[in-house]
């Protein structure tokens, strides 16, 4: 703690994730980071360089995502001799690469408390078979550096202790949660304003997906699915909302699929508040995921999803009651799904009724904010 005028006790806390490009990571990092301010704590944020970083965040040049013996030595050093430069209380730790430089950089330095936040499981997935390995043995050496182990569901929990990643007195989960008046139901003209805006006709149905355009988010099975129904029923569209490295693949995918005038690429949008309305229906077919904060947008503003069963959707999707669970990359799983609530449009309607009142009941700002106190030990 320091000390202020003699009697102001100020928690100083460091905050670094690997990118804090646009995304989920990102953005529960910069709302946790707002969350202490509100609580009059110091914070700071450091992140690798991309040309997202904003203004304001320390750079660090040697964090990056790719396992890189040099770097990564030299990742750690810097961030070692920022904690010496800063003296924090508490060093909070979000992803992996970060995790892994960070809790070394900071017990070496003498960081007092160290939380690790990986927002994800990476030793499957994401690399292939020599570095998913690599990385596991590097969470199980370095679990015993972090205080906490913070994980975004209890899902996530449950999979690292199965993997014998730490001990289960570290773990606490911290859920992510947004305001539901920000995304709450727009006037229906609202709606069809938005809609038209971008070509869509108000007899259309739509079916959604939104986030980074990666393998992973598993567009490709949306697209499969999507185009089997869309032989069948002439009123749908697809939109895609979100940018990445896929894009090309996807556009060529979609035009192989016949459905290259049905599936709309929004590109990246900032106003996801509006932008989700675009949807009847949430589709999330992810192959990894760690939370899933567009199901609980989509909840909020009263759009039921349909997912693979993987990973955080699990806790978020009330199986039959806010949406449909499927089995993970089962296209004719997911086609069936989307068939069934296409065609039970009431159905639709109420699990999205039942969507936002669960967002409500387990997934609001406030809800994350007390979580996160109450982990840093710093309630009223």
């Amino acid at each position: 703690m320091r000390t202020l005028h003699g009697d102001i006790q100020v928690l100083k806390v460091l905050h670094i994730i690997t990118r804090l490009d646009p995304g989920g990571s990102s953005d529960i990092c910069v709302r946790e980071a707002e969350f202490l301010r509100e609580k009059g704590c110091s914070v700071f944020t450091a992140s690798g360089v991309t040309e997202h970083t904003p203004e304001g965040v320390i750079p660090l040049r040697f964090l990056k995502r790719e396992i890189n013996p040099v770097w990564d030595t030299l990742a750690v050093i810097e961030i070692f001799l920022l904690c010496r430069r800063l003296k924090p209380d508490i060093l909070h730790l979000h992803t992996s690469k970060a995790g892994m430089a960070g809790r070394i950089a900071g017990s070496l330095a003498g960081v007092g408390r160290i939380f690790y936040q990986p927002h994800g499981i990476v030793f499957y997935g994401y690399f292939n078979r020599f570095k998913s390995r690599l990385i596991l043995y590097a969470e199980r050496l370095l679990a015993r550096l972090a205080e906490k182990i913070i994980v975004l569901t209890r899902e996530a929990g449950r999979e690292f202790l199965e993997y014998r990643v730490g001990k289960s007195r570290q773990y606490a989960v911290l859920e992510n949660g947004v305001d539901p008046e920000i995304f709450n139901e727009i006037p229906p003209c609202a709606r069809i304003s938005l809609r038209e805006s971008l070509g869509i006709e108000g007899s259309e149905f739509v079916f959604g997906m939104a986030g980074r355009l990666v393998p992973l988010k598993g567009h490709r099975f949306f697209l499969e699915a999507f185009a089997r129904l869309s032989a069948e029923v002439d009123s749908l569209r697809g939109v895609i909302i979100g940018d990445g490295p896929e894009i090309p693949g996807l556009l060529s995918l979609s035009g192989r699929l016949g459905i290259k005038e049905k599936v709309l690429f929004t590109g990246y949008r900032k106003d996801m508040d509006k932008a989700v309305h675009l949807m009847d229906l949430l589709v999330q077919p992810s192959l990894v995921e760690g939370f899933g904060l567009t199901l609980i947008e989509a909840g909020a503003s009263g759009i039921p999803a349909i997912g693979f069963s993987v990973g955080g959707i699990k806790d978020i999707i009330d199986d039959g009651v806010t949406g449909i669970l499927v089995k993970k990359e089962d296209t004719e799983g997911l086609y069936r799904a989307m068939r069934s609530l296409y065609f039970s449009q009431e159905r639709v309607r109420e699990m999205g009724r039942k969507a936002r009142e669960r967002v409500c009941g387990h997934f609001t700002l406030e809800m994350m904010r007390d979580r996160l106190y109450g982990i840093y030990g710093i309630g009223e």
